[in-house]
């Protein structure tokens, strides 16, 4: 059957449907760190070629339910497995960034993606001259903030990054071309998010010792819910000082936790204690433990670290 065009775009609906069986000679799946594998499949009837275009870092594609084995993953999830970033004969890694600066762009890919990204020189060319605020001009900070009880909002968080948002306005801003002008709305980038439920904020009341913080990322592929069956190889992978320094503490009521997730990896500075786990079914990538390393080296008080099976 003729199609009448040489190019199509649409959704994974679009091309899983039977009239574009075996129609195309290549499909490009954009974002594909967020494409299901289940879509891919679906969509593979319609090509001769399928071709990836993404970052397995992203953050996920919303679902609703949950699914058995690895049917749950990204396609490049899938296809990656234990690797970081994509191997030489299975396809090309694009390695330089022109956002980051290469300070920053230095942890992202030693954390990340094997020590594999750079920054492109013109991204050193870049700076700020911050006066009156208490931020570095460059570099990765945290600022905590103290709340209780929330589960999907946080007022206290909110002021504090409007307050340093207001105070980044105006500010020295020099670009690439050496041009120098004030920051604006459009040069900040405000990525927040809360996800967590209000079971887990009853887990961590109830949990012994005095927790300090609560460490949580927007990225939920990078950082999930630590089952079981992943933690004993965790500390199989870490050096020892690291060992000592992470806490694993099962639920103390599973049958409360509706989502199927009892157990927790938790660092107290107070207190420091180990439950081994007998099952070992899965594996974590080695970005995310590059990623609690650093946490714990910097002496980050971390209370829940959720950390994704794959």
């Amino acid at each position: 059957m003729s199609l009448g065009a040489d190019l199509f775009a649409g959704t994974a609906w679009t091309f899983a449907s039977p009239h574009f069986d075996g129609q195309l000679d290549y499909l490009f799946i954009d974002e594909a760190g967020q494409v299901a594998t289940a879509n891919v499949v679906a969509m593979a009837t319609a090509t001769k070629n399928i071709i990836l275009v993404g970052d397995q870092m992203q953050l996920g594609q919303p679902i609703q339910g949950t699914h058995p084995g690895e049917a749950g993953l990204s396609v490049l999830e899938f296809l990656l497995g234990d690797h970081s970033t994509i191997p030489a004969e299975r396809g090309i890694f694009l390695g330089q960034t022109r956002r980051m600066r290469p300070s920053i762009c230095q942890f992202i890919s030693d954390a990340f993606y094997d020590g594999r990204l750079t920054a492109h020189e013109s991204t050193a060319e870049r700076s700020l001259d911050l006066q009156g605020i208490d931020l570095p001009n460059e570099g990765i900070v945290m600022i905590s903030a103290e709340h209780e009880g929330c589960s999907q909002k946080s007022v206290e968080e909110g002021e504090i990054i409007k307050a340093k948002y207001d105070a980044l306005l105006g500010q020295e801003f020099t670009d690439r071309d050496g041009t120098t002008r004030p920051i604006t709305e459009d040069d900040i980038l405000v990525v927040r998010s809360i996800n967590l439920s209000d079971f887990i904020n009853q887990q961590i009341k109830r949990s012994e010792g005095t927790w300090t913080r609560l460490i949580y990322n927007g990225d939920q592929d990078m950082l999930a819910y630590a089952k079981s069956e992943i933690v004993q190889d965790f500390l199989q992978r870490i050096d020892s000082d690291t060992f000592a320094k992470i806490v694993y503490r099962i639920a103390q009521n599973p049958n409360e936790n509706r989502s199927g997730v009892s157990d927790f990896i938790i660092w107290n500075d107070d207190e420091l204690r180990m439950v081994e786990v007998k099952k070992v079914r899965e594996q974590v990538r080695e970005s995310q433990l590059n990623w609690l390393s650093w946490m714990i080296d910097e002496n980050i008080p971390v209370e829940i670290v959720r950390v994704k099976a794959v």
